[in-house]
């Protein structure tokens, strides 16, 4: 089982480090009877032999070619892409599909359509490299920014209703640090819209294009963890709970897709938790707000899960993939540009499903899953469900956010960032002392925010440990005591480490590995450091 949580990180407020293999799988869920057309029926699955995972909790057990956690914008894109090329796949998501959070997403989507001024999908890559203040890959960001006007069309094509231009092309408007002529021609018009609700749009046109397709919805599912194989270290599926039932479920599956989306619950406020109630209920905060994580599960351009070994930094993790706010391609770097987040989704999401595709054969046997597979998971379940501790999971969680909220902020200094690993140290070490109220396993909703908490601890203290580690101002990461950007000694991703089985304090390792700075082919040329000024 996997027991180490890998996070590229860019540095940023909300970009050192987004989910990871057991943190990110956690944030997405399943239930079978408010599952919608497609879903998986009662009656689909086995139980599992007896021993399997434990007596007091049997395992419920699925076979699928290809699994997706998360039904965001990338999620369903890979769930849609997979079943295209003819593979038995499921989709686990905590949500209702249409209640993820692509649906909040307001500006648009990026690609160099042309169809407002000229336009060129290398002067969009040239923007995205410059904005990611030269720590985003560029092969990434070739691929991404090549493949956009295409990913775009296919939208257009499952039905997305984009605004319009009088002559009837897609209305595309300016966004910030869009130009035209690698910078030199002024301001691009590059953003593809429908109205200010694209991600609304986007969001239930991949979700009705999901359901044309053979997709097996569990919906209200939690993932627990990842099952890894031990003798090859490659992923084998995926552990969920069902919230409705209570009974847990290993889905095995030859191919995996992580996209559960981002953390911003680790911080005080951020846009994702829930929408204000409005100014006749509650006042409107004007606070710094996390909003996107820049960072994430390593992962290259085809969406495989990087996992660096000695001598080897772009090895990957067999049967894993990753796409989306979870995923660290690179293509943001330091910051992100607006609207490149939702072309990020949909792009990286097809391209797993893609990759799946060149790798895989739809129907292919599969090998018996290790004897304690799901152990683990049912072991950290079972623990938390039974933790007699003092301290409140909603204690914990708001010391945790408080650190977070005044350490790790938008402007830095080695003094608050030190200060920060302290706390955050001390905080985690505090959920040793958790408790839990509520012993049941049927909408156990303590049971699932002390879940959640221990997801968000492991990508809080990988957050701060990487931030104080790097001694630069780049992008996002701004500190008042290095204000400039060091390509000497920082242009690099940061890799966090996180160990939930390490006793103390010392979980978390940083570690590095170098920026992909030639881009894919010569379809395009390198674009060399530079001053990042607007």
């Amino acid at each position: 089982m996997l027991s180490k949580l890998l996070l590229s990180a860019a540095g940023g407020p909300a970009a050192a480090a987004a989910a990871a293999q057991r943190a990110a799988a956690a944030a997405a869920s399943a239930s079978a009877a408010l599952a919608p057309a497609g879903a998986a029926p009662r009656g689909f699955a086995s139980a599992s032999p007896a021993g399997a995972a434990t007596k007091s909790y049997p395992m419920i057990d699925h076979q699928y070619d290809a699994i997706v956690v998360g039904a965001g914008g990338a999620g369903l894109r890979a769930a849609v892409g997979l079943s295209e090329l003819g593979f038995k796949t499921a989709c686990i998501t905590k949500l209702f599909p249409t209640r993820s959070h692509t649906v909040a997403a307001q500006g648009g989507i990026n690609a160099a359509l042309g169809n407002m001024t000229v336009d060129d999908w290398r002067w969009h890559a040239y923007d995205t490299i410059k904005g990611s203040d030269w720590l985003g890959d560029q092969d990434a960001i070739q691929y991404m920014c090549r493949e956009a006007p295409k990913a775009v069309i296919e939208l257009e094509n499952y039905g997305l209703p984009f605004s319009r231009t009088d002559d009837g092309k897609i209305y595309q408007r300016a966004f910030g640090g869009q130009s035209l002529d690698f910078g030199k021609g002024g301001q691009a018009y590059r953003c593809a819209c429908a109205a200010d609700r694209t991600g609304h749009a986007m969001l239930h046109t991949l979700y009705g294009a999901a359901m044309q397709h053979n997709i097996q919805f569990f919906v209200e599912y939690f993932a627990l963890d990842l099952m890894m194989d031990p003798v090859d270290g490659s992923c084998r599926g995926v552990v969920a709970l069902c919230l409705e039932d209570g009974t847990l479920h290993r889905f095995q599956a030859h191919n995996t897709v992580l996209a559960t989306g981002g953390y911003g619950r680790a911080y005080f406020s951020a846009t994702a938790p829930r929408p204000p109630l409005g100014v006749l209920d509650e006042p409107i905060p004007v606070l710094p707000t996390v909003h996107y994580n820049m960072g994430g599960i390593p992962t290259n351009y085809k969406g495989e899960v990087v996992a660096p070994k000695a001598g080897n930094p772009d090895a990957v993790v067999p049967g894993l993939f990753a796409a989306g706010e979870a995923a660290c391609a690179s293509v943001h770097g330091a910051n992100r540009l607006g609207a490149n987040s939702l072309l990020d989704i949909v792009v990286f999401g097809r391209a797993c499903a893609n990759r799946v595709g060149e790798i895989a054969k739809p129907n292919a046997p599969h090998k018996p899953l290790p004897a304690d597979a799901g152990e683990l998971a049912v072991s950290r379940l079972d623990a938390l469900r039974n933790a007699k501790g003092s301290l409140r999971t909603a204690e914990i969680r708001r010391n945790m956010q408080k650190v977070m909220q005044n350490n790790a902020a938008v402007f830095r200094t080695q003094e608050s960032l030190e200060e920060g690993c302290r706390l955050i140290d001390e905080t985690v070490a505090s959920f040793a002392d958790v408790k839990v109220s509520d012993r049941s396993l049927v909408w156990n909703t303590d049971l699932v925010e002390t879940l959640e908490l221990d997801n968000l601890l492991a990508n809080a203290a990988v957050t701060m440990h990487s931030a104080e580690r790097r001694k630069e101002s780049r992008g996002a990461h701004a500190r008042e005591d290095f204000t400039a950007r060091d390509d000497k000694a920082w242009m690099k991703h940061t890799l966090g480490y996180f160990d939930a089985h390490t006793a103390g304090k010392d979980k978390v390792r940083i570690d590095y590995r170098p920026v992909h700075m030639q881009p894919l082919d010569s379809e395009m040329d390198h674009i060399p450091p530079k001053a990042r000024v607007y």
